[in-house]
């Protein structure tokens, strides 16, 4: 029964590999983001995005200089 256990476990082990790696590139490869909605609402203004990406900490992505 240990001999079952141990060969499913390692049979899981590249399955959740190749499961995360997939989820990670179509998630990446999706069009827009969390601002694409506020962008496109001419109600909002460019001082308001800056302030949503400063907020979401998009303005600096590194915490060094490059």
């Amino acid at each position: 029964m240990t001999t079952y256990i141990t060969r499913r476990l390692l049979q899981a082990i590249p399955i959740m590999l190749m499961l995360s790696i997939f989820l990670f590139a179509i998630v990446r490869l999706m069009p827009g983001g969390p601002l694409a909605q506020a962008e496109r609402n001419p109600n909002v203004t460019k001082e308001q995005l800056a302030a949503m990406r400063v907020r979401l900490g998009w303005i600096n992505r590194y915490p060094f200089n490059m």
